[in-house]
């Protein structure tokens, strides 16, 4: 999906849950239990994507810090610009979610997943247009 993302030049993102055993992010950056990580190839070097750890070197508030985190710990990865992604986990545990915008405008740290109402018609801004990146659908 990495691979995918960047071949269409859309910028990854990874949805991390950092409450779980060996994710290694700055807790600062974290919200609600989670934290949105900019994995484009321009934010991050040495990249690292196995099947045990995602791990890549990153600047946080301008300090260098490895990151790390299983990739059971991934919730999602989609593009910054399209929204475009895949969701994991336990379908039981997985709900169709959408990305909410504050006041300050959407950024990589300050997202929060949320939970979608698919009877509700989406928040719209002023100019008629749905706020934040789509929806991230559950595909099975």
């Amino acid at each position: 999906m990495y691979e995918w993302l960047e071949a269409c030049n859309e910028l990854p993102h990874f949805l991390v849950d950092a409450g779980k055993p060996g994710v290694n992010v700055p807790a600062e950056f974290v919200q609600d239990g989670k934290i949105v990580l900019n994995a484009s190839a321009n934010a991050v070097k040495n990249l690292y994507l196995g099947n045990e750890e995602i791990a890549f070197e990153a600047r946080f508030g301008g300090q260098p810090m490895v990151v790390s985190f299983p990739p059971l710990a991934v919730v999602a990865i989609y593009g910054r610009e399209s929204g475009e992604g895949m969701m994991f986990g336990p379908e039981d545990d997985i709900e169709d979610s959408a990305f909410e915008e504050d006041d300050d405008g959407l950024s990589e740290t300050d997202m929060e997943v949320v939970e979608s109402d698919p009877d509700k018609a989406p928040a719209e801004s002023k100019g008629g247009k749905k706020k934040g990146p789509p929806d991230l659908k559950v595909i099975k």
